[in-house]
């Protein structure tokens, strides 16, 4: 297990540093194919080496050309808005995703319930920019119908932990909860029909606990990999959803880097985040280390949890 760790580690590593540098080169004078170097440049090569000996020799990421506000309090403030989106979504995804999967697995015969296929069909086929662009049009709709004194029932845009959190964390947790609901039901099921339940079941378990105690733990491990094909669908889907919203974490903050100067007065945004390549390269990274540290963490809890996996 400690060598797994360690491998997995040394991989996080390299990868990090590949996506940080990738991010960099990108958003470097001349790097980008869209925005083109305007004048002589200093070679990429050298000027990244300053920037990392800046970096590990002061201890900053840097401040932003034009403006007082520094890279690292940018990045931390867009970084805990993000966090928090995604937990939030996340942990309902993971709930009410296992918990639509325990009451669609049948156990006499073994089998799903029918409105598993038209739940998972309608879920796996809505992806999350069409759902919040149904919702802010909904509730557009409602406005203008209920006259001039209407009150949207939840905030349309906006950040806030209170009802402004609530349709973004919906348009981010759908379709993860229906792609759980949709194998925890599979494998439940078909582990209800084995004949260890079978045998459970002549000897008086009731069964909640044989789908709690027999049959969950010889699915737990599939399970715990579509959690993390789910969590790393949520992180591109993350790009998105806080955009649609307004939602002031690093998806939208990756879009105000890319997008052209001349559409920053419309986003309310300043001219110096555009093409900033400490700024694209840190957001690079964290991205790249979300969806590795997922991997990372369902790798090891499904080997902690499997003996047969440890074994190998």
């Amino acid at each position: 297990m400690t060598r797994f760790l360690l491998q997995r580690f040394l991989i996080l590593l390299v990868a990090l540093f590949a996506a940080h540098f990738a991010g960099f080169a990108y958003a470097y004078p001349g790097g980008n194919p869209f925005e083109p170097a305007r004048g002589p440049v200093e070679p990429l090569i050298p000027a990244y080496t300053v920037y990392l000996q800046q970096v590990f020799g002061e201890g900053t990421l840097g401040t932003f050309p034009d403006s007082t506000e520094t890279v690292a309090a940018r990045l931390a403030m867009s970084l805990t808005a993000s966090l928090g989106l995604l937990a939030a979504a996340t942990v309902l995804s993971i709930f009410v995703g296992m918990g639509l999967g325990f009451l669609a697995a049948r156990s006499n015969p073994p089998g799903v319930a029918r409105w598993m296929v038209p739940f998972t069909t309608f879920g796996l086929a809505m992806p999350s920019f069409y759902l919040g662009s149904l919702l802010i049009v909904g509730g557009i709709y409602y406005a203008i119908l209920g006259g001039p004194d209407a009150e949207i029932p939840l905030p349309l845009q906006g950040f806030g932990w209170d009802s402004h959190l609530v349709l973004p964390v919906l348009v981010l947790m759908f379709r993860p909860t229906v792609q759980i609901a949709q194998v925890t039901a599979d494998l439940l099921a078909g582990e209800l029909g084995k004949q260890y339940v079978t045998a459970a079941r002549s000897l008086g378990y009731d069964d909640r606990r044989i789908r709690l105690k027999l049959a969950l733990r010889n699915t737990i491990v599939p399970v715990l990999v579509t959690i993390a094909n789910s969590f790393r669908l949520m992180i591109g889907e993350l790009i998105v959803v806080e955009f649609l919203f307004a939602w002031p974490g690093l998806g939208r903050l990756l879009v105000l880097v890319l997008i052209p100067e001349r559409s920053f007065l419309a986003f309310g945004a300043g001219s110096y985040l555009f093409n900033h390549p400490p700024l694209v390269a840190a957001i690079a990274a964290i991205f790249a280390a979300l969806f590795l540290l997922g991997n990372l963490l369902a790798a090891g809890l499904s080997r902690s949890l499997d003996p047969r996996l440890r074994e190998s």
